[in-house]
């Protein structure tokens, strides 16, 4: 395998098409698990024939390197292919590494195929994927949340599954990645818009509602402004309070600007937030500024909304 792999930056047509002949032709279960681990090592694209032939193999191992060589070569527009891993992802007596990788490799080939036609459509099998219920699915669902994100089809049912995951989904991590399609999709929907908002009122990680702030802000929604509160919530590191200041300035609602005026009090964030606030949206933040200089007291803040109204 070693010496495969460096003749392979040699000559990668002569070993491709050497080994490929050899896997096609062997029984030996040692020889395809190995032979089948360097094609998915080499990811070449002259192999991709070979792989769908490989994915029929009875050695799990085999299919293991075979859609994970798949993934990584990502044969865009390839039917064939996008029908032989469909299959794996709903086999049920496929083990859950094949699957899983078959969902990646769904994902990957769908967000370099745009137009799908109803045969290389891959969306429908992913939903089918994450809407498997059983706790050993876990990793399989996580991936096919991130699936859908790759592809960016925006379509109803696909909305519909990832609101539903991102309200009812005890699995934290992947109640996040679909947080974090939604973002990608950055479709203006009513649900989903409402699903995120009722995560910012509710428990999670820092982490998990700074993705929600961040998708709201992608989104266009006016609901971004109920994240403001979260800058005076404590577990807050300073670069992710950073990355909240950012996703508030691309409001134009008073909450926003407030907690982005509010954060110059604090010497870590003080020359992020004036740099977010001189690129503010000029009107909607003199009125904040004109109302705010009546009443502040605090004469590091007033400084600030001179220099905001100057």
């Amino acid at each position: 395998a070693r010496t495969l792999l460096k003749l392979y930056g040699l000559d990668p047509k002569t070993v491709s098409a050497s080994l490929s002949r050899t896997l096609l032709t062997s029984k030996d279960e040692v020889l395809l698990v190995e032979g089948t681990r360097i094609l998915s090592q080499i990811a070449d694209q002259d192999t991709v024939n070979t792989l769908i032939t490989l994915l029929s193999s009875p050695y799990p191992e085999v299919k293991k390197h075979a859609t994970w060589a798949l993934y990584r070569i990502r044969p865009a527009g390839n039917a064939k292919v996008i029908d032989e891993l469909k299959k794996l992802v709903t086999g049920e007596t496929e083990s859950l590494e094949v699957r899983i990788n078959a969902v990646r490799g769904l994902g990957a080939i769908g967000s370099l195929t745009p137009n799908s036609t109803p045969q290389t459509a891959v969306w429908p099998t992913i939903l089918t994927a994450l809407k498997m219920r059983d706790e050993k699915y876990t990793m399989l669902r996580f991936y096919a949340v991130r699936a859908l994100g790759d592809v960016h089809v925006a379509d109803d049912e696909i909305i519909d599954t990832l609101v539903r995951t991102v309200s009812r989904e005890q699995d934290t991590e992947i109640k996040r990645e679909a947080v974090e399609t939604l973002r990608k999709l950055s479709v203006s929907d009513e649900r989903a818009e409402k699903a995120l908002s009722d995560l910012l009122k509710g428990d999670g990680s820092p982490e998990l509602k700074l993705a929600v702030a961040e998708a709201l802000r992608d989104m266009g929604s006016p609901l971004l402004k109920e994240a403001a509160s979260l800058m005076a919530v404590d577990g807050f590191s300073t670069t992710q309070k950073k990355r909240l200041l950012y996703a508030l300035s691309r409001s134009t609602e008073q909450e926003a600007f407030t907690a982005c005026i509010d954060a110059t009090k604090d010497e870590e964030l003080k020359d992020f937030a004036l740099a977010l606030l001189d690129d503010a949206d000029t009107k909607a933040l003199a009125d904040v500024v004109l109302r705010r200089i009546q009443t502040e007291n605090d004469k590091e803040v007033l400084a600030v909304l001179e220099y905001l109204k100057g």
